[in-house]
């Protein structure tokens, strides 16, 4: 669900609480413009009933191994994670946690380009 508002986006909070390195201050966001997209976070396995897409950066040693973000079933976005690089033919945004060291520079959420709703 939505964790936070900043300023004409609508957030959730991306976290793994076993990780020292400041990822309590990450968010992924949309626009207040466009619908919902219900997009959820688990640092806890995937969530039933939803479509998960596992974000581990295998390099990190602090339980990523069980972190996924989900999106409804119904959902037009089909992710795709990258712990090396940005893939070949899709549209992809970097996640990056500078104070992490582990290699956090070269991971990437990938998808179809212009998936989802257009409004």
């Amino acid at each position: 669900g939505i964790n936070a508002e900043y300023g004409g986006y609508q957030c959730t909070q991306i976290i793994e609480i076993a990780d020292p390195h400041t990822w309590s201050d990450n968010y992924f966001c949309w626009e207040d413009s466009y619908t919902n997209p219900e997009i959820r976070w688990s640092s806890a396995g995937p969530i039933a009933g939803m479509r998960c897409t596992q974000i581990h950066e295998v390099a990190d040693p602090h339980t990523w191994g069980d972190n996924y973000l989900c999106v409804p079933t119904w959902s037009p976005y089909h992710f795709q994670w990258s712990s090396a690089g940005p893939i070949q033919g899709k549209s992809c945004i970097q996640w990056l946690e500078t104070a992490d060291p582990n290699t956090w520079a070269d991971n990437y959420l990938c998808a179809k380009a212009g998936s989802g709703p257009m409004y």
